[in-house]
């Protein structure tokens, strides 16, 4: 059985489609009011054509250039033996470092003109593999955990209801492809 846990960062960034001299007026006909949004992201994990998870995210955030920001994670200890004696402990202890894993996400949203959002978007996302049947990229490297890590960035325009995949990655090592796909909604 396959034990992974999944951490990253998630960045979105929302941007206007405003006019180059700044936002209008209060009133004017172009005018854009200022919404409440809900960004939903998923992250999804596929063997071949088979999806074997997905990982949902949703925010809420106000389309005037405000910022919602998520962190969730862990700390992963990862294994060491010390090759120098310290204080209280003989050489060749075994000792702990922690890696942070998990997902942060920031979003910041401004509304077009055209009843569109631009959604420039950032994602990190790594691992660390827990199974021993996995590859191991290198025989020296059998037992040790292995860190996954996916970054992509990208710029979408959604209307209200919309939603677009704008992702897919394979890892080399294993084989799995992970997409991204990202809905946007105005809360009413």
């Amino acid at each position: 059985m396959k034990t992974l846990l999944l951490s990253g960062l998630i960045l979105f960034t929302a941007l206007a489609e405003l006019p180059a001299q700044g936002p209008a007026p209060a009133g004017s006909p172009t005018a854009v009011e200022v919404a409440s949004l809900k960004v939903r992201l998923v992250v999804s994990k596929y063997q071949g054509e088979k999806r074997v998870s997905a990982t949902p995210f949703e925010m809420s955030v106000r389309s005037d250039g405000a910022k919602a920001q998520l962190r969730m994670g862990n700390e992963v200890p990862v294994p060491f033996v010390n090759p120098k004696p310290t204080e209280g402990s003989p050489p060749g202890a075994l000792s702990y470092n922690y890696r942070p894993v998990g997902t942060n996400i920031d979003v910041t949203a401004n509304a077009g003109a055209t009843g569109r959002f631009r959604l420039d978007i950032l994602l990190e996302d790594s691992s660390v593999v827990l199974d021993k049947s996995e590859p191991t990229p290198m025989p020296a490297l059998a037992g040790a955990p292995i860190f996954r890590s996916f970054r992509t960035t990208n710029t979408l325009l959604l209307r209200d209801g919309e939603s677009a995949e704008f992702t897919a990655a394979t890892d080399r090592i294993s084989g799995d492809t992970i997409r991204v796909a990202v809905s946007l909604a105005v809360m009413k």
